[in-house]
C-alpha cells in the first residue's frame, strides 16, 4: 500500500489575513441561523413552561414533599466535601425532607443523601444511623444510601 502525498491546501487571495483583521473571507457563506422556540426574543414559546410545569406536576400527583426547597437550596456550607466520602462509609444523619418513597438526610456532607424505602414511616427530625453510602455522584450532586432494611440485611450477611 503506497502513502498518499499530502496535498498543499490552495491559497485564498482576499481573505481576512489580505484585507486586514476582521474582514471576511471573499464568498464565505454566513453561518444559518438556528431554530428557536420562541418568538426570538429569547423567551420560551408561549406555553412551554406552563406545559412543562404541568408534565412535572403529574409526576408527583397528590404527593407533597414534607418541607419546602430552601431559597439557598439544600447544600451545606462549611460540611464534609462530597469527594471526601466513599463507598460503603458507615454515616448518620437527621431526616431532613420526605417525598413518597423517598427520604433524604442531613449526614454532615455539602448536600444531603438519600434513599428511596416503600412503605416508610419516616419523619422529618428523625435520627437514623447505620447507613451505608451506596452511589456517590459528583458531577450532579447526590449521595445515595442504602435504605435502613438493606442495610440490616448486609450487616446480618
Amino acid at each position: 500500500a503506497a502513502k498518499a502525498k499530502a496535498r498543499p491546501r490552495p491559497q485564498v487571495s482576499g481573505g481576512a489575513a489580505a484585507a486586514g483583521p476582521g474582514a471576511a473571507q471573499a464568498g464565505a457563506r454566513a453561518p444559518r441561523p438556528r431554530p428557536q422556540a420562541s418568538g426570538g426574543d429569547g423567551a420560551a414559546a408561549p406555553g412551554a413552561a406552563k406545559a412543562k410545569a404541568k408534565a412535572k406536576s403529574r409526576l408527583h400527583e397528590g404527593m407533597d414533599a414534607a418541607v419546602f426547597r430552601p431559597a439557598e437550596g439544600w447544600v451545606h456550607k462549611g460540611a464534609t466535601p462530597l469527594g471526601e466520602l466513599f463507598i460503603g462509609k458507615v454515616v448518620a444523619g437527621e431526616v431532613t425532607n420526605v417525598l413518597s418513597e423517598r427520604v433524604w438526610l442531613n449526614i454532615g456532607a455539602e448536600k444531603d443523601a438519600s434513599f428511596w424505602c416503600k412503605g416508610h414511616s419516616f419523619k422529618v427530625g428523625d435520627s437514623l444511623s447505620g447507613l451505608a453510602i451506596d452511589n456517590i455522584d459528583l458531577k450532579k450532586g447526590y449521595v445515595i444510601l442504602l435504605p435502613p432494611a438493606a442495610n440490616e440485611e448486609k450487616e446480618g450477611a
